[in-house]
């Protein structure tokens, strides 16, 4: 699927209904839920990923933040894109600044809680406060960074707090879907699920960082949290399954669980895995992570489809090949690591950058360029659901681009089922059985 970037394909007449697209956006940003911690590296995600792709996108006007007042400190991350003064924090204004977003566009003359979107990238325990308070501030539409929340109590007291008014929309971000090749590999693998072959999805994340980074304020959140490894990378690779094949998954089975770190890394997986069932009796898929494996690309995550009835294997791996490109099988049972088994297939996105290039100047850590382009797009993705619920005339004549027509994952899908999976895992793997997500309710 071709990620189109331009409007060329809207009449010149009604070019002027672009400005309905106008969402103004609301970002709460940082490792925490309060702003009396020690920042550090704390506004990570919300300072490279949130605020850069907000600024990105033209159809929304970014306003209402929080700046940072902490030094930032962190040397592993002393790069243009991760300066100081695009820090994000919570802070105890974050409702009032919902509220106020709200009330100025109403004053305008524009329906405030139809173009404010109220955007979260606070650590996981705390998504169901901010959330929450979002919502009763005002807001109809959060967007909110992955994972969705802790827990399925979680969950549902958000569920019950969107329920009082049922215009409420909760979208997750999963930036890792949104690329052309990605796309390309989902409609490949439609085409052989529809056709009744069997077919096998093989899914990975690797991380080195944990192995060699510790001390930063970033690290230390995430290795505190005792489902940290599954929360972080498993839940990818699970949406990525449930994504490429258009696949509702369903059970768990053969899942372990490896955690071989002495403190304070006890929580840390490094060795995770699970065989899952979907809704699709011919289509299965293997989920695996590791969030400490030294020799790691940074954020090496993957996804391979074997058609097992025709020999075919295609593979997408965001370290060798980026948001363009997918290796495509020369002959059965390729071998990932020797290139002449594999041919190149270009899908044209020129916007994103050399990816290799990228990992030999980066620092451990995640990937800034390559990482925005897909939370940029997965936005527009998002901004693209709104035009649809909202009904307003670009959506509902058929012009949003391809891009702004992507499947958005939202509460009820990725958001409640990556939670069940996680648990699922853990229940698996200690009691060597299989589970049903369904179970973990």
């Amino acid at each position: 699927m071709q990620l189109e970037t331009g409007w060329d394909h809207v009449p010149a007449e009604k070019l002027d209904l672009l400005a309905e697209l106008h969402m103004h956006a609301v970002l709460s940003g940082g490792c925490s839920g309060n702003d009396t911690v020690d920042e550090e590296e704390g506004a990570f995600i919300g300072r490279v990923l949130w605020a850069d792709m907000l600024s990105r996108a033209n159809e929304v006007r970014f306003k209402r933040w929080s700046p940072s007042t902490k030094k930032h400190r962190c040397e592993r991350h002393a790069k243009r894109i991760f300066a100081p003064q695009n820090g994000m924090v919570v802070t105890h204004n974050f409702p009032q600044l919902v509220t106020n977003q709200v009330n100025e566009l109403d004053e305008h003359g524009l329906v405030g809680r139809d173009r404010t979107m109220a955007c979260i990238a606070v650590g996981t325990g705390d998504h169901a406060t901010v959330a929450t308070d979002a919502f009763n501030a005002g807001a109809r539409f959060v967007y909110l960074d992955k994972p969705s929340f802790s827990n399925i109590a979680q969950w549902k007291s958000v569920r019950a707090t969107m329920n009082r008014d049922e215009s409420r929309r909760l979208f997750l971000l999963q930036n890792h879907r949104c690329n052309n090749a990605v796309q390309g590999l989902r409609d490949v693998t439609h085409e052989w699920i529809d056709a009744g072959d069997d077919v096998e999805g093989d899914g990975s994340f690797e991380q080195p960082w944990l192995s060699a980074d510790t001390e930063s304020k970033q690290a230390k959140v995430r290795i505190a949290e005792p489902r940290c490894s599954a929360f972080d990378l498993g839940w990818h690779v699970f949406d990525m399954a449930e994504h490429v094949g258009g696949a509702v998954g369903q059970s768990v089975d053969h899942c372990g669980v490896m955690k071989d770190l002495a403190e304070p890394n006890q929580h840390v997986i490094t060795g995770g895995s699970s065989k899952v069932a979907f809704d699709k009796p011919n289509y299965t898929a293997t989920v695996s992570f590791n969030q400490a494996k030294p020799k790691a690309r940074m954020d090496d995550i993957s996804y391979k489809v074997t058609n097992k009835t025709k020999g075919i294997t295609w593979l997408w791996a965001m370290a060798s090949c980026g948001g363009d490109v997918l290796l495509k099988s020369t002959r059965p049972n390729p071998d990932r690591n020797k290139r002449e088994h594999w041919t190149e297939v270009e899908f044209g996105q020129g916007d994103f950058p050399n990816i290799q290039e990228i990992f030999t100047r980066q620092p451990y850590g995640h990937m800034p360029s390559c990482w925005i382009n897909m939370g940029y797009y997965a936005l527009l993705g998002v901004i693209g659901e709104i035009a649809r619920i909202r009904g307003i005339k670009l959506a509902s004549e058929g012009l949003l681009p391809k891009h702004m027509c992507q499947p958005v994952p939202g509460m009820n899908d990725i958001g409640k089922r990556g939670i069940q999976w996680v648990f699922a895992l853990e229940r698996s793997a200690s009691e060597n059985c299989a589970v049903n997500l369904s179970d973990i309710d």
